[in-house]
């Protein structure tokens, strides 16, 4: 079994709102949603979003998606957020 998942997250500081932007009158998110449901090796869709309007456009997709809530910041079984790291972001200037 072959499983697509798609991540949309709501708040993108680069371009904010790209997820839903009308790209051919449809929302971008939603061509590699159609790319996934049109794969014949694909068996079955998740969408994981923090998004309400994400969910409503993975329902309007068609037959066969599951949505995942995820919640934003993420956090640990913990309950502490994790540590940022990566390029730039640790550094003591």
């Amino acid at each position: 079994m072959v499983c697509a998942l798609a991540l949309g997250r709501e708040g993108s500081k680069g371009f904010p709102g790209k997820n839903l932007f009308l790209v051919m009158g449809r929302p971008l998110m939603a061509y590699p949603l159609m790319a996934a449901r049109a794969a014949k090796s694909v068996d079955c869709l998740y969408l994981s979003t923090d998004s309400e309007k994400m969910k409503q456009i993975g329902r309007a997709s068609g037959r066969g998606s599951s949505i995942v809530q995820r919640s934003w910041p993420p956090t640990r079984p913990s309950g502490k957020r994790p540590t940022r790291t990566g390029t730039g972001q640790s550094r003591k200037r």
